[in-house]
């Protein structure tokens, strides 16, 4: 997956109507190392799916229920997702509209794939569930200017310096300038959820 095209690249650097645009197998690499790289900077995987994202509840007795933040396995989520609660006492071994919770019960951040639970969960082990697609298609209008534009940048400049380095025996290793392009033009966008719970298991539909 791709978070942009070699043509917008090409168009950006100025070079769609010249030579250096018959080849685009190293701006279609680039485009892919991108974006590994940025999905390892943001800490999510960045190409759709859909998954389910189970989650433990085991609070002290003494403690009261005053909400709860379930951190997604992956961020960028698309649509609604659906919240699942234990009703036997035991871990969700199936989903079904009888254990599944009104969408009133939580409170999503899509992009930093984060719930806000507003009902009182099940105590247990996997008593909790969310069913829900995220990430990006190749060519999606859904990818977030911010996040083409960064691989678009880092494609731009890795492109230009190996174009200068050609055929020369001393090429630079473009990888670490690529991860600074990128890191510098999306670490804002670097979410660390310090108190949010992290699933415990997570399925790929």
């Amino acid at each position: 997956m791709k978070l942009a095209t070699a043509a917008e690249v090409l168009a950006r650097g100025n070079v769609s109507n010249t030579v250096a645009s018959s080849s685009t197998q190293a701006v279609e690499s680039a485009l892919e190392a991108a974006t590994t790289m940025a999905a390892s900077i943001l800490q999510t995987p960045l190409e759709s799916v859909e998954r389910i994202d189970y989650f433990d509840y085991l609070p002290s007795k003494y403690e009261t229920f005053t909400g709860m933040s379930l951190r997604l396995r992956q961020r960028f989520v698309e649509g609604t997702p659906k919240l699942y609660y234990a009703t036997d006492g035991l871990p969700l071994t199936a989903l079904t509209t009888d254990n599944q919770r009104a969408s009133t019960d939580m409170l999503v951040n899509r992009e930093r794939g984060v719930i806000d639970l507003m009902a009182t969960p099940p105590k247990g082990y996997r008593s909790i569930a969310v069913k829900y697609a995220a990430g990006f298609t190749e060519g999606s209008s859904d990818i977030p200017s911010w996040l083409r534009e960064a691989a678009i940048s880092a494609c731009l400049h890795v492109h230009h310096a190996q174009a200068i380095a050609h055929n020369k025996d001393d090429q630079p290793d473009m990888s670490k300038v690529m991860a600074g392009i990128l890191y510098t033009q999306i670490n804002q966008h670097i979410m660390v959820e310090y108190d949010a719970v992290p699933s415990t298991d997570s399925v790929l539909l």
